[in-house]
């Protein structure tokens, strides 16, 4: 196992690449699928890891002199500012607080969109219920993921 990010990112490339080579039009319905259902898997643990990283990179802004992380990033991959931001929030409620739902993300059970309407449904609950039972919400609302998509969670 590496300590740095050089060389999994390097390994990772190379897959992408080797992907890439394959035709996706002479593949069969059912190679289709299977690509799609786990590229999307694999897109959401490497949000994951995205998250992960900036929920703890304020020293990014500190050295380069952007006024935040966020600025930092969405300029150097020019993303949109604001969705960068919204990123870094959920970022820090999943590190200081919503672990199922990182935990969940990480191995690419939930996609990001769930996540967010995980977190968001979660902080907006009333200060005055007890831990308990915002763990057994957490817990339930990451079990109907599995099942549910974001706007499904939503209303639940």
């Amino acid at each position: 196992m590496s300590s740095t990010y050089t060389d999994p990112l390097d390994r990772l490339d190379g897959v992408l690449d080797e992907l890439a080579a394959i035709s996706p039009e002479f593949r069969t319905v059912d190679e289709k699928q299977e690509l799609l259902l786990r590229i999307s898997r694999l897109i959401s643990r490497a949000e994951s890891e995205r998250l992960r990283v900036l929920a703890v990179a304020d020293g990014i802004a500190e050295e380069t002199g952007d006024r935040s992380t966020a600025a930092w990033l969405s300029m150097q991959t020019r993303d949109n500012h604001a969705t960068v931001r919204r990123h870094g929030a959920l970022a820090s409620s999943l590190a200081s607080r919503w672990g199922q739902t990182a935990d969940a993300l990480g191995v690419g059970d939930l996609n990001l969109a769930q996540a967010r309407v995980i977190v968001e449904a979660l902080d907006a609950l009333p200060d005055e219920l007890g831990d308990d039972l915002v763990v057994k919400a957490e817990a339930y609302l990451v079990e109907q993921a599995e099942v549910f998509g974001p706007r499904e969670l939503r209303n639940l």
